[in-house]
């Protein structure tokens, strides 16, 4: 008898429930239709708005297209006598003497044969007796090579944006200085492509820090191949088919 009356006790809440739910409101499941199309509407805009770029990574090489030159000598024979003629810092013409080698006989003069800045190195180990005075030229324009590996490398195209943190210079706070590609070798360099980058604002950064000049830079280089949306890398390849 107690079960007969446990489940009539059940049948009765539950045909309550079903009276409450056959009550609400036609209004209401309206409202939750519409708020339910509303939101869905809202991510749809947002994944339309909200887009990332496929990126390459390469290894970046800038070279300063006004080479430095430099003069060398060894003082390896006792007899030997050569003096330098200008310092450290110091600014020369194309033409300037600035070593003279002193003999028995005669005086030999090394002349630089472009203008630029006077810098001493000294070499070491087995070149320790090594001089060598370097001209630096005022350097306005960089040569900038891109190497990028196979995969994806079919992606990559003229025009594209190329963003470039140098190892001398932390990325975190520098920043990275943007160029763009000018060309690309379609032949393979020991297992990489290679592309010409062009800088766009020269070393300022996007940070508007300006880097010091010096004959070469290194570092990583990020070719950006495309910007997508969210909805078009989840949706896109509907589209195509």
């Amino acid at each position: 008898m107690e079960t007969k009356d446990t489940n009539s006790e059940y049948e009765r809440v539950s045909d309550e429930i079903q009276d409450i739910i056959g009550q609400i409101p036609p209004w209401i499941v309206r409202w939750g239709i519409s708020a339910l199309f509303g939101v869905v509407i809202v991510i749809l805009i947002i994944a339309a708005n909200i887009s990332f770029p496929d990126i390459i990574i390469g290894e970046s090489q800038l070279q300063a297209k006004e080479k430095p030159r430099r003069v060398s000598w060894f003082v390896s024979n006792p007899g030997d006598d050569y003096s330098p003629l200008v310092k450290e810092g110091q600014q020369v013409k194309a033409g300037d003497s600035l070593v003279v080698e002193k003999g028995s006989l005669k005086r030999t003069y090394f002349r630089s044969t472009i203008a630029g800045t006077v810098s001493f190195s000294q070499g070491y180990k087995e070149n320790a007796d090594k001089r060598t005075i370097w001209v630096v030229p005022d350097i306005k324009n960089y040569e900038v090579l891109v190497k990028i590996p196979v995969k994806n490398s079919g992606k990559v195209k003229v025009g594209q944006e190329v963003k470039i943190s140098l190892d001398e210079f932390s990325q975190n706070e520098f920043g990275f200085i943007v160029g763009k590609i000018v060309s690309v070798l379609p032949v393979k360099i020991e297992g990489q492509y290679r592309v010409n980058v062009e800088l766009v604002n020269g070393l300022v950064t996007n940070t508007g820090y300006k880097l010091e000049k010096q004959p070469t830079f290194v570092g990583k280089a990020e070719i950006i191949l495309d910007e997508k949306s969210i909805l078009n890398r989840i949706f896109g390849g509907l589209f195509d088919a």
